[in-house]
């Protein structure tokens, strides 16, 4: 008995009579699929490996604006601190300079009195002590003499008070020693006291970059686990879809129509190719349904991803304005307390340089005449 002939079966492109060929082309068919997938998957330009470049790239600008951000801190830190040295010196110059003046007035003040003293004696010399005998007594005769009983005692007298003079003299000069060690030591405390508060200050800082940075982070891996899982999601929905979609088409007449529908109702062997008339209006409205949403649940998707990126931006930017605001306002309190240091300081010498001053003044002040070394370093006669 012969085989019945099917003309369905003859339609396939894969059978026939030369069926080695057409499984030779099958077989290089699904060798070319396979190397063009290969190719594909080894391209790195093709293939994510769920990684996310434009993420990657976000986060290297970001390591390198804070890399930049540091260093311009640490180059105006550094500006600052030249900056204190330089005022620093330009103040100890300056009042070395008020002290060097002092100095010199106060020589040009013992230099006028030296000059007097020499002036009046000068003129003491000078008078004509002589008298005529002839138009004076006996009496004119002793003070052309020049006898003074008190004159012995007088001199003992000066000679105690040059002695108490230069004692006195020894004594202030080691007081100004003293004080002037005080002072070295008193300055070398407070620098003592700058450098530690300095030094505080920057463990301060360093402590409070670290505390911003590891809320950075913790942020950072907050954010990137949730991206995570809402990846992850999508693809869970994603293989979802595609299983349904691979479902659908397989079970889709159209797609995957059924040889026996063209089969003719008198016979087996007979076969009516015009037997398919196509989709009713409600299977069509159901395809075009089906479609938009297809398109709206990715245009849904999109607009939560892009919502997702929006989020994320403004936390960053928050997360940056609140350490930019921190930051600012440490420095603010750095250059408050700086500057009341400073305040201080030059409050405390001025306070000690007018001290010294009115010191100075008490002790040094000019011989009144009439006073106690009134005539002193003066001839007894």
């Amino acid at each position: 008995m012969a085989l019945e002939r099917n003309p369905a079966i003859e339609t396939d492109p894969f059978r026939g009579s030369d069926d080695a060929i057409k499984q030779q082309a099958k077989i290089d068919f699904m060798r070319r699929r396979n190397a063009d997938r290969v190719k594909r998957l080894l391209n790195s330009k093709q293939r994510a490996i769920g990684a996310d470049p434009a993420a990657l790239a976000r986060q290297i600008q970001e390591r390198e604006e804070a890399k930049l951000e540091e260093q311009e801190e640490t180059q105006a830190y550094v500006e600052y601190e030249a900056h204190m040295r330089d005022v620093v010196e330009e103040r100890e110059q300056s009042f070395k300079a008020q002290d060097r003046e002092f100095e010199r007035s106060l020589a040009k003040e013992w230099d006028g009195e030296v000059a007097e003293r020499a002036e009046r004696r000068a003129k003491i010399a000078s008078e004509d002590l002589r008298c005529d005998p002839a138009k004076t007594g006996p009496a004119g005769a002793q003070v052309f003499e020049g006898e003074d009983p008190t004159a012995e005692e007088r001199t003992k007298l000066q000679n105690l008070n040059v002695r108490s003079w230069l004692a006195q003299q020894e004594a202030e000069k080691a007081a100004r020693v003293d004080e002037e060690k005080d002072e070295l030591l008193r300055y070398a405390a407070y620098e003592r006291f700058v450098a530690a508060e300095r030094a505080d200050l920057e463990d301060e800082e360093n402590e409070e970059r670290s505390r911003v940075r590891y809320e950075l982070r913790v942020k950072n891996e907050e954010d990137a686990e949730r991206r995570r899982l809402v990846a992850e999601a999508r693809k869970r929905e994603v293989a979802l879809i595609e299983a349904a979609e691979i479902d659908r088409r397989l079970s889709d007449p159209e797609l995957c129509e059924n040889t026996a529908v063209a089969r003719s109702a008198l016979g087996a062997h007979r076969y009516r190719p015009d037997h398919f008339k196509g989709f009713a209006r409600e299977q069509v409205a159901q395809l075009l349904k089906e479609n938009d949403t297809l398109v709206e649940e990715n245009y849904a998707a999109k607009s939560e991803e892009k919502q997702i990126d929006d989020d994320y931006d403004a936390s960053q930017a928050e997360l940056l304005r609140l350490a930019h605001d921190e930051e600012e306002r440490y420095r603010h309190d750095v250059w408050r307390r700086n500057k009341k240091y400073e305040d201080d300081v030059v409050a405390q010498r001025a306070a000690e340089r007018e001290r010294r001053r009115k010191s100075d003044r008490d002790r040094f002040g000019a011989i009144a005449p009439g006073g106690f070394l009134d005539g002193f370093g003066k001839s007894a006669r």
